[in-house]
């Protein structure tokens, strides 16, 4: 397990800039036809909204 410890200003930096990348990661899913590719994304898409989830209420 990794801690990081940060601020309310970073917190809320990291927080939009995941929301900025899970962004472009769900139109790079809607654009891709490649179904490995398509699956793999999704799985990111996962993690990301994880991560987002523990910022949000740490």
């Amino acid at each position: 397990m990794v801690v990081l410890e940060m601020n309310e200003a970073e917190k809320e930096m990291l927080k939009r800039a995941l929301e900025s990348f899970e962004g472009e990661l769900r139109n790079e899913i809607v654009r891709t036809d490649d179904r490995e590719l398509k699956k793999l994304l999704h799985e990111d898409e996962d993690v990301i909204k994880k991560i987002l989830d523990k910022v949000s209420f740490s």
